[in-house]
């Protein structure tokens, strides 16, 4: 009999639960799991999942259990992501700043103009070719690998106008984020996120050349832990506030602005875990964005994914987040994973305002930063907007994209509102 201990909820009580103790409704998630194992799975696979804090399912098969440990390839993107929304949160760097900013190589061979934003979202116009070459190297350093990146990789298209996957871009990323915060990544992942998480079994396989898009070890507890705190908006299991719940959206939101895809893994059209048939392949700060409601115009669940099959996903309208652990072939599994995530997500509907859309995006309508001095970033909307002062004058108005800058460089220091449609939210200037 396989036993899950997990420590983790804000009340510090251990929950304990056994495979014999799962509940009749997750019948169909069983049934899919064994017909799978070892088609599809490998032979090996652990499923968890969390609703309101708590567990609610888990079950092992094969060899498997909570705390086994394997490379998680891509789903390191989630990780990595973190630790950049926390060095933005430290003002160590801007998600618009340009590469060239910190490594003035990269301006030198005429490749510094993408931003970190751009790095981190796929979209900055690096091939991905040299990818092999130097990701896996364990014998450069970090800084040795983004200068040969930054050689011999070409820029195939202007930045923010194509969506390519490929892993070069974060490590060209994590390299600034190194020179702005003056220490090496692993110590930055060490300091700003594993540690606050207290995730004991995550780490880079490599310590100088750390492949920050591809290279953690981690476990099903751990990255059921990451998911939680993704869920909570950035608290850990102790209540602290880790990230600002601001910066913690980034995650959510489309950082692509709709750009063509030229390659991706992440199926455009899946079968399954797609409730409103629409198009998927959207990115945020190393995250898949997965449902999207178009009526709502709300990012309802998110998820982060690797080549070696696992997958973790996020659910902010059922309450829900979970792992799917495995060490096998995305193409092999990722159906039936999309197919188990939806089993789950119909045991627990959503919640989200359905009959509520202008009150659920008021409460959506972000302004970045806040106060602000020279620039807002307006996240949860895009159309018309004006800004007004506290006697209701109209100071600007034009049409506003999410993600994307208005210049407020010119209104004095005060109190403002951004007013959208019947709803308006208020802003500081200062300098």
């Amino acid at each position: 009999m396989k036993m899950f201990i997990l420590y983790f909820s804000f009340s510090f009580s251990f929950i304990l639960l056994t495979n014999q103790l799962i509940s009749q409704q997750f019948s169909i998630v069983d049934k899919l799991l064994n017909d799978n194992l070892n088609l599809q799975y490998s032979g090996n696979v652990v499923t968890m999942l969390l609703h309101n804090d708590s567990l609610v399912y888990y079950k092992a098969l094969g060899e498997f259990d909570s705390t086994t440990t394997k490379g998680i390839a891509s789903l390191t993107k989630t990780f990595s992501g973190l630790v950049i929304l926390k060095l933005v949160q430290e003002n160590n760097i801007n998600l618009d700043d340009s590469i060239g900013k910190f490594i003035p190589y990269a301006t030198q061979m005429g490749k510094g103009s993408s931003t970190i934003r751009q790095n981190f979202s796929h979209t900055a116009g690096w091939d991905g070719i040299t990818g092999n070459t130097y990701l896996t190297d364990p014998d450069l350093s970090l800084e040795q690998c983004v200068d040969s990146i930054i050689k011999y990789d070409p820029i195939i298209y202007s930045p923010g106008t194509m969506f390519k996957y490929t892993g070069v871009s974060m490590q060209v990323a994590a390299r600034a984020a190194e020179v702005a915060s003056g220490e090496k990544w692993n110590e930055l992942w060490t300091e700003k996120i594993k540690k606050p998480l207290g995730l004991t079994s995550t780490q880079f396989g490599f310590i100088n050349n750390p492949r920050v898009a591809g290279g953690l070890v981690s476990s099903p507890s751990d990255i059921i832990r990451l998911a939680l705190f993704i869920l909570n908006n950035g608290k850990n299991n102790n209540g602290v506030q880790v990230i600002d719940s601001l910066w913690m959206q980034e995650l959510w939101k489309d950082q692509t602005n709709k750009a063509p895809v030229i390659a991706a893994p992440y199926p455009f059209h899946p079968l399954y875990n797609n409730p409103y048939n629409s198009d998927t392949i959207r990115y945020g700060i190393g995250t898949w964005l997965d449902i999207y409601n178009p009526t709502t115009k709300y990012q309802e669940q998110i998820s982060g994914a690797g080549a070696f099959g696992s997958i973790m996903w996020i659910n902010r309208c059922n309450n829900t987040c979970g792992v799917i652990f495995t060490y096998s072939n995305y193409s092999k599994v990722w159906n039936t994973s999309f197919q188990i995530i939806d089993e789950f997500n119909k045991i627990y509907p959503n919640q989200c305002y359905k009959s509520h859309v202008n009150e659920f995006l008021s409460e959506e309508l972000v302004i970045i930063p806040n106060p602000a001095s020279d620039y807002l970033i307006i996240s949860g909307f895009e159309g018309n907007a004006e800004i007004i002062n506290t006697l209701s004058k109209s100071l600007w108005h034009g049409i506003i994209e999410s993600g994307k800058r208005i210049d407020i460089s010119h209104l004095p220091v005060g109190l403002y509102f951004i007013k959208i449609g019947n709803y308006s939210q208020k802003f500081q200037v200062v300098r």
